[in-house]
């Protein structure tokens, strides 16, 4: 049976999720995308730049050289606008690291919150790093619900908790050195 119009929803729920996590990306989708396009200068100006750089006009250029200009300029755009993006999330991560730690102290009696893996280094978080965090004096038997609880954070990451004193002495060990306490 098809549902009419009205009732349909972005999404299939079983596979990827409610129709507000599909609407929520669909429009960081085109956030992104028009935050590109407001980048991309049009032709006319990049002749100008060109020119004016080089100190010729388009007569003079080569193909060859106005290939390699042009996506030199495409690169470093690109890169500009990745490494905002990447800053970004990376509040936003931090934002929900923080927002994690709040709840696993006052609902499940955390002792200790750490971050650590990417986030907690200066050069190692990209756009498709996860959260990870490290939890100290959560009751075994309220373990999984913290867990629950922290995944149910945001659609937007992937959050990893494990507990400190359970995981294994080398995760324990790169956490003492390289976690950051929230």
């Amino acid at each position: 049976m098809r549902r009419k119009k009205e009732e349909r929803e972005k999404g299939d729920e079983s596979i990827i999720g409610s129709g507000d996590f599909v609407t929520g990306i669909l429009k960081k989708g085109v956030e992104s995308f028009e935050m590109q396009s407001e980048e991309t200068s049009s032709l006319d100006l990049e002749i100008d730049t060109v020119t004016k750089h080089m100190g010729v006009t388009v007569e003079d250029l080569k193909p060859v050289e106005w290939r390699r200009y042009r996506l030199s300029e495409a690169v470093e755009r690109r890169e500009k606008t990745q490494d905002t993006a990447v800053d970004v999330r990376k509040q936003e991560a931090w934002g929900i690291a923080g927002s994690a730690a709040q709840l696993l102290r006052k609902e499940f009696g955390a002792k200790k919150i750490v971050v650590f893996g990417s986030l907690a280094h200066e050069k190692g978080f990209g756009l498709w790093s996860d959260i990870d965090l490290g939890a100290l004096g959560i009751p075994p038997e309220k373990f999984y619900s913290a867990v629950a609880a922290v995944i149910g954070l945001s659609s937007f990451f992937k959050i990893d908790l494990v507990d400190v004193a359970e995981c294994s002495t080398a995760l324990q060990k790169v956490i003492e050195e390289e976690g950051i306490e929230v």
